[in-house]
């Protein structure tokens, strides 16, 4: 199997990639390590790479059309600082920007969620206000959006639909230095915990995100157009007065499965995560 991890142009990441190369080596498998400055098309079985910063997003897409496995790894949803940094767990993707095509081919046990401590809530049925959860520059370009674009739009959408008049909280995302009042909101700091903008909240409206996984373990609703919670969210806010509530059930398996798709540096390092995209059968030994 022929492997290549591309390391962007300022070289982050590295400390991620040295912990695959570690993890493929365990596997007999040995990965070439390029920059992707030296990408010209796909050449590898298998090509990892780390955030979707300029060409990445190109190299994914053509892994992709060419029939290969491209793997996205970006910061995990939870479990993501560690030694005070951003270097806790990380999430693997197979093709896609998330793992929603696959993650749930199989169904896990609760023992890896649980080890995060979060404390799963039951769905209320109630709620005063609708938490309007931004997007990041960066994520608005990967999806070929401006940035607060997306949220604009909701913003007027759901204004139109709601017979309920219910405020509207927008919580830019904290890495996004750039956010600005949108009008027919409130301002919910992102500095606080998710969990306070969640209380007494009928409905999170996020494009994608940690923040609809965070409202689905805390009982709220979720309107989403990506990622993993997408499977248990509506994908129209013109519906915001009758949202969907999944079981307790299926929003429970839904996170243990999504603890299974990111992985913390020693895990990576040992073979786990490597092992787990071969018995998932996501890629081929």
């Amino acid at each position: 199997m022929n492997v290549t991890f591309y390391l962007n142009q300022n070289g982050r990441a590295r400390h991620v990639c040295d912990a695959v190369v570690a993890g493929c080596r365990r596997h007999g498998v040995e990965v070439r390590v390029r920059s992707v400055t030296e990408y010209r098309r796909p050449e590898a079985d298998v090509a990892l790479f780390y955030g979707l910063w300029p060409p990445l997003k190109q190299l994914r897409q053509d892994y992709a059309a060419a029939g290969r496995k491209a793997v996205l790894i970006d910061l995990g949803y939870w479990g993501r600082i560690e030694g005070g940094k951003l270097a806790g767990f990380h999430r693997f993707s197979v093709n896609g920007l998330h793992a929603t095509a696959y993650f749930q081919r199989v169904k896990h046990g609760p023992e890896r969620f649980q080890r995060f401590g979060v404390e799963l809530k039951p769905f209320s049925h109630r709620g005063e206000h609708i938490l309007l959860c931004g997007m990041s520059e960066k994520a608005a370009w990967v999806y070929g959006l401006a940035p607060e674009q997306w949220e604009r739009q909701a913003v007027e959408k759901l204004r139109l639909h709601m017979r309920v008049q219910r405020p509207i909280h927008y919580r830019p995302k904290q890495s996004w230095k750039h956010a600005t009042h949108i009008p027919g909101t409130t301002w919910a700091p992102s500095d606080a915990p998710i969990q306070r903008a969640l209380e007494n909240c009928w409905a999170v409206v996020t494009h994608h995100g940690n923040s609809a996984l965070d409202a689905l373990g805390h009982g709220v609703p979720v309107f989403t157009t990506a990622g993993l919670a997408s499977v248990l969210a509506s994908a129209d806010v013109a519906a915001i007065d009758a949202p969907r509530y999944p079981s307790e059930e299926q929003r429970n398996q839904l996170l243990y499965d999504a603890a299974w798709t990111q992985w913390k540096m020693s895990e990576i390092a040992a073979g786990e995560a490597w092992q787990y995209l071969l018995d998932e059968k996501l890629i081929e030994p």
